[in-house]
């Protein structure tokens, strides 16, 4: 069985090689290889570079060591060429929500018609825009954690896993999926299964994807605070502001969501309706009541602030600016959320300009409630 990793950045990478080690067998992993099915990446050809040059490594959890950086193998290629799609069995589109459309017609033009779609994008209109570009049955999908990108001495990339949590994918019974469909995910169920028995993530279903999505996405508010603030997320969730900011966001898109009558899912421990009280809890209390979700690497940081780091594009319009769009369609005001997007937009303009305080950011915030 071909799985083809569609947009091979770190969710991307990091996911594609846990179900290659898993698939192999091989623990602790002095080569990741799989037996069981070959694993194709799809992405740029600066990361596709890299891999050839120096390969790459996971490391799933803070007690774990860093696996041998792997490089092309039989079972195991990186290419910048679509024509990979041409033999999948089963794609995960790990792309940003921006190229969801290019992804969709490169699916259609491309990957077999009995292949299985699964995206694993923030965001939650990507399973649709898929579904409405291409021909072949697409089940949406959710990941929970962060990755960070680490450079390593010897030249290599390190995918090293920040922050927990399983992810969690439509049940293939909804999309009325073919048993070749259902055999390819389960392959990939089994594989995940093996992770969770070494590394604690696996990959679980639901039959309530849209739930999922949007508790996640309400969880993802928080992500342009810590755009703005330029602190790691566990600094930045110790400041109580920075936490009121996110309260106020949250608070906000609860009550537009709660219009569209969304049935939400918790997300690990965390029940997104919970949060902004939670978040507004003395830090010491805060420490006490959120002590797993604080249980995260201290360099860790959001993609949003990942991508401002780096100069890119980032997923605003399709996390906060969702808010503000679904509040538009039901004639409701979003202004925390909308003067988040305007913030995170200006920063993208300008990655030079300094990071918001606290005070300053709360302040701004406080002035459109």
């Amino acid at each position: 069985m071909a799985i083809c990793i569609l947009g091979a950045g770190s969710i991307g990478c990091f996911t594609g090689l846990s179900l290659a080690k898993a698939a192999g067998q091989q623990y602790p992993a002095d080569h990741v290889a799989s037996r069981d099915h070959d694993i194709v990446f799809v992405g740029r050809q600066r990361l596709q570079s890299r891999f050839v040059d120096a390969g790459f490594s996971i490391q799933a959890n803070a007690a774990s060591q860093p696996d041998r950086p792997l490089s092309a193998s039989d079972t195991l290629r990186f290419t910048s060429s679509h024509e990979a799609l041409q033999t999948a069995s089963l794609v995960l589109v790990c792309v940003k929500s921006g190229d969801t459309v290019a992804s969709g017609e490169l699916i259609r033009q491309h990957c077999p018609e009995d292949a299985l779609i699964v995206s694993l994008q923030n965001g939650v209109d990507n399973a649709a825009i898929l579904r409405a570009q291409c021909s072949q049955t697409v089940l949406g999908g959710m990941v929970p954690f962060n990755v960070a990108q680490i450079e390593q001495a010897d030249g290599s990339l390190l995918f090293q896993q920040t922050t927990g949590g399983n992810i969690v994918v439509e049940d293939p019974r909804s999309q009325a999926c073919s048993p070749r469909q259902i055999h390819a995910l389960t392959q990939v169920l089994k594989s995940s299964q093996a992770i969770y028995d070494t590394e604690r993530w696996r990959i679980t279903l639901t039959n309530n994807i849209e739930g999922v999505q949007w508790s996640k996405l309400l969880m993802n508010l928080n992500n342009a605070v810590n755009a703005l603030s330029g602190r790691p997320l566990k600094a930045m969730l110790l400041q109580r502001d920075y936490r009121r900011a996110v309260a106020m966001a949250v608070e906000e898109a609860l009550g537009v969501v709660r219009q569209r009558k969304v049935r939400l899912a918790r997300i690990g421990l965390v029940y997104p309706p919970t949060l902004p009280c939670l978040l507004r809890l003395p830090t010491p209390l805060f420490r006490l009541v959120a002590k797993s979700s604080l249980n995260i690497r201290d360099t860790a940081s959001s993609s949003m602030q990942d991508d401002l780091k780096m100069g890119r594009a980032t997923e605003v319009d399709y996390i906060n600016g969702k808010i503000v769009a679904l509040a538009q369609e039901m004639n409701m005001d979003a202004p925390i959320n909308q003067t988040l997007v305007s913030l995170i937009r200006s920063a993208e303009r300008d990655p030079t300009r300094p990071a918001m305080s606290a005070s300053t950011l709360l302040q701004c915030l406080a002035s459109e409630n």
